[in-house]
């Protein structure tokens, strides 16, 4: 009993090792597999299912992140399987040549068919181009502008007058205030402004820059004695028309006789004149006037003057004398004859036709 007992309780000693080695080894076998748990790679997650997790600072990530562009999801289906979406343009269509081009004529072609144009087309075809504004205005086409009765000519007036323009008719027309570029001289030799709306400064601005007139007429316009000094400055003035006018002086009107030396046909009837302004006529008209009407004075012109005048102008062919009821009937035996009027000349008369406003 006793040995059974100790074999018993040998065994009993015995059991115990083993039992406590039997946990260490499963402890063992645990503590393994959670290190081969930790060590097991972890599945990627993206980046937004890592920004919605617990201790992500939201806040910081949308102050300091750069904006990102969704992609466009498009949706799953037969139809958008293998579509390819390519942006391009439309090929442009070639244009055909004709082996002819506008910008392959010459200068010369350009300027007889531009010579066809109306003004206001002329005008219109200056704006297409560098070349066809500098061809548009070229002085060659610039003989003569017709603007009778047009509402408003200031602009017009400042673009051709510099453009060379040699002779301008508008006769009854609204100038504003027309604005050149710098001071250049006009070109301009036959100016007709009868009955035109135009203030004094306006005038005198336009007629400062002409040096060139030949034929002038500024029929019932206001003058000044700044306007005669302007008309002094053009030499070969031959017809001059300043019937019914006013503001003029006995000697602006005396210096700008002395110095038209080649004046033809003058005509002053009508006129704010009195005495001194008749007498400034008489005593410095150019001897070479063959034409003149100065009508309209009746008791002003008195039978001396008319006398004075034959003398003074030896070429003297026509005289109109109309409203002067001074003048005898002797004057008509004067050597040589002349076509004098003592009233209104008929419209055939040739004093009439190259005085008024519309033999200019």
């Amino acid at each position: 009993m006793h040995e059974k007992d100790k074999g018993i309780t040998g065994r009993g000693r015995t059991t115990r090792p083993f039992q406590k080695m039997m946990d260490q080894r499963e402890n063992h076998e645990d503590s393994m597999l959670a290190l081969l748990q930790k060590t097991k790679p972890k599945k990627r997650t993206s980046f937004g299912e890592s920004v919605h997790t617990k201790n992500t600072p939201h806040d910081l990530i949308q102050n300091w992140s750069p904006l990102h562009k969704h992609p466009c999801v498009t949706a799953k289906g037969k139809e958008n399987e293998e579509v390819q979406f390519v942006l391009g343009r439309r090929p442009r269509r070639r244009r055909v040549s004709t082996g002819l081009s506008w910008d392959s004529l010459p200068d010369e072609l350009l300027l007889g068919i531009f010579s066809c144009l109306a003004l206001q087309d002329l005008l219109g075809t200056s704006r297409v181009c560098k070349r066809w504004h500098r061809l548009a205005f070229d002085e060659s086409l610039w003989h003569s502008v017709d603007l009778v009765g047009k509402a408003q000519v200031d602009t017009a007036l400042q673009q051709v007058l510099p453009a060379g323009v040699l002779g301008l008719r508008c006769p009854r027309s609204c100038i504003g205030e027309p604005s050149f570029a710098n001071a250049q001289c006009l070109r301009v030799q036959h100016m007709d402004l009868s009955s035109c709306t135009v203030s004094t400064p306006v005038l005198d601005d336009i007629l400062s820059r002409c040096q060139q007139l030949q034929d002038l007429s500024l029929e019932g316009l206001e003058l000044s004695d700044s306007i005669l000094q302007s008309l002094s400055q053009n030499p070969e003035l031959v017809r001059l028309n300043l019937c019914g006018c006013s503001g003029l002086s006995p000697q602006s009107l005396s210096q700008m006789l002395r110095c038209c030396v080649r004046l033809k046909e003058l005509n002053v009837s009508w006129c704010d004149f009195d005495s001194s302004h008749v007498k400034a006529i008489v005593d410095n008209i150019p001897s070479s006037v063959s034409q003149l009407n100065i009508s309209g004075y009746r008791q002003n012109l008195a039978m001396e003057d008319v006398k004075a005048l034959v003398a003074r102008c030896p070429n003297l062919t026509h005289l109109d004398l109309s409203d002067s009821i001074h003048v005898t009937a002797s004057i008509l035996s004067s050597d040589p004859p002349l076509n004098i009027w003592h009233s209104d000349p008929p419209a055939s008369s040739p004093l009439s036709s190259p005085l008024t406003s519309t033999g200019i």
